[in-house]
């Protein structure tokens, strides 16, 4: 066992972990905009751990180049994607008071 599959072990565990004590919380949580605070916190920081982690072993440059793509991407979109749901949900499409 190298020490790269030791980091991406431990980057990928670290992110499933989170998926999963956000999960156990989701289910505590009343409020449609503190379950929706959850997930957005899972797209910004759970998955690029996980794709980073899986980046670091995945052995070639090209496969490690698309998988950070897609953890650039999803902290990228991570943030207008739950600001337009909760304005939606809102049911007034102008923000918050």
């Amino acid at each position: 066992m190298t020490w790269l599959h030791v980091v991406s072990v431990t980057l990928v565990w670290s992110g499933v972990l989170m998926v999963a004590v956000s999960c156990l919380v989701a289910l505590r949580v009343r409020d449609f905009f503190d379950r929706l605070h959850l997930l957005a916190a899972l797209s910004m920081v759970a998955v690029p751990l996980i794709v980073v982690g899986l980046a670091v072993d995945s052995g070639g440059w090209r496969a490690a180049a698309k998988l950070v793509l897609i953890a650039l991407v999803s902290i990228a979109a991570g943030v207008p994607i739950t600001v337009a749901t909760a304005r939606v949900a809102d049911g007034r499409g102008q923000g918050f008071p």
